[in-house]
């Protein structure tokens, strides 16, 4: 029912509260792991519209709710294209939706929907995505 003297000397060494606060979340996370293959098949089926439309995704990655999508210049030579990506993502900003890039090129935007987010919400995210890569890479 309580640590032992000096138990928590730090921020880290099971806080009582921290403990019950995470296995609070135990049920939430269970709840929201049955979304992941739905939010899985709407991304997969959108990001795929989008490279069919877009010469520039060259390759869609991920599992689950974390998807990426790599961007080049040549679907070809799958040459990174980082100039296209930040505007991609500079365009994204301005619509309200914050975008984080990866990649060894910095030529990939990463995805993570929340597994609890509403699906209008995750639509009007991919929408907001497509509406970027327009503009992004039209003004290229």
């Amino acid at each position: 029912d309580a640590p032992q003297v000096g138990g928590l000397g730090g921020t880290f060494g099971g806080n009582p509260v921290a403990c019950a606060a995470a296995l609070a979340q135990f049920p939430l996370i269970e709840k929201g792991m049955k979304n992941v293959p739905i939010i899985n098949a709407y991304m997969t089926k959108r990001l795929k519209e989008m490279q069919s439309r877009f010469r520039i995704i060259g390759d869609i990655r991920g599992m689950g709710a974390m998807m990426a999508v790599e961007l080049v210049s040549d679907p070809k030579t799958k040459t990174p294209a980082s100039k296209e990506t930040k505007a991609v993502k500079a365009a994204a900003f301005k619509k309200g939706m914050i975008l984080l890039t990866c990649g060894t090129f910095d030529n990939v935007i990463r995805l993570h929907p929340s597994i609890v987010m509403p699906k209008e919400i995750l639509e009007q995210a991919m929408d907001i995505l497509e509406a970027s890569l327009e503009e992004g890479t039209k003004a290229q």
